[in-house]
């Protein structure tokens, strides 16, 4: 892969990242061999940083469907005692 990098950025890089651009891309280098042999290039990767793409919206809508659970939940429960009191009230006369 061909890297090119604006030298004044790369010591802007540095100082404020301790990296400048020619290490990071022997790291890349680097896990990309790796990668593609196969090999484990987990430390390469910050697991507990890692986003799954669409995660947090698919966390959102299993929320609302627990919500929505719920809320039927509570109105069936609701309707289920209006019935009993109903059939009561029929048995009664």
């Amino acid at each position: 892969m061909e890297f090119e990098h604006d030298p004044e950025k790369s010591r802007t890089n540095k100082t404020k990242h301790g990296l400048d651009f020619e290490e990071a891309k022997q790291i890349w280098e680097e896990f990309d061999r790796k990668f593609d042999a196969g090999e484990d290039t987990s430390e390469y990767v910050a697991w507990s940083k890692a986003k799954r793409p669409g995660r947090e919206q698919m966390t959102k809508i299993i929320h609302e469907y627990d919500e929505t659970k719920r809320r039927l939940l509570e109105e069936a429960k609701s309707i289920d005692e209006i019935l009993s009191a109903l059939q009561r009230e029929t048995n009664r006369r």
